[in-house]
């Protein structure tokens, strides 16, 4: 959670002084790239903005109560993080909550960002949802910010879990 000292949180009155960022993540390591994301606008938004975030995995996503959240999230964000695995792609009805979010926005201008953790050197799986997510965003009038990420090997996951518990 966000701390912030008095003279901050003084400062953020108004909605024009707030950034709103949605985080929808596969699983633990697509959800630290997002959470670097949200440590790097943490760290540079200037101005007394206060950034409020919120952070979901693909798995709550099928929650009907979690689902309503997000849409209404979705409506009031600045800027709509995913972040996922190239061969992992969307969870089913994903793509519709975003649009239904998309349609009802409440913020302009606002942004979409993509980042692709790279499993394979196969392409196809990343850009098929690269582009269906950039068709999205240019519908509805967002910007569009595709990135990807080298997926650490279970070699490297081994080696990481290891330093963790030594």
């Amino acid at each position: 959670m966000m701390k912030l000292n008095d003279q901050s949180i003084s400062a953020c009155n108004t909605a024009n002084e707030r950034c709103r960022v949605v985080f929808l993540y596969e699983e633990a390591l697509t959800g630290r790239q997002a959470l670097r994301i949200y440590q790097h606008l943490q760290a540079n938004l200037t101005g007394g903005c206060l950034l409020i975030a919120r952070h979901w995995s693909f798995n709550e996503i099928g929650e009907t109560k979690t689902r309503e959240d997000m849409l209404e999230n979705i409506r009031t964000a600045d800027i709509v993080t995913i972040a996922t695995r190239d061969v992992a792609g969307l969870p089913t009805g994903t793509m519709k909550l975003l649009q239904d979010g998309f349609v009802g926005r409440t913020t302009k201008p606002a942004a979409l960002a993509l980042l692709i953790g790279r499993t394979t050197m196969d392409p196809t799986p990343a850009t098929t949802l690269l582009l269906a997510l950039q068709e999205l965003a240019q519908s509805n009038g967002l910007d569009f910010f595709p990135s990807e990420f080298a997926m650490p090997t279970a070699l490297q996951k081994i080696t990481r879990l290891t330093q963790e518990i030594t």
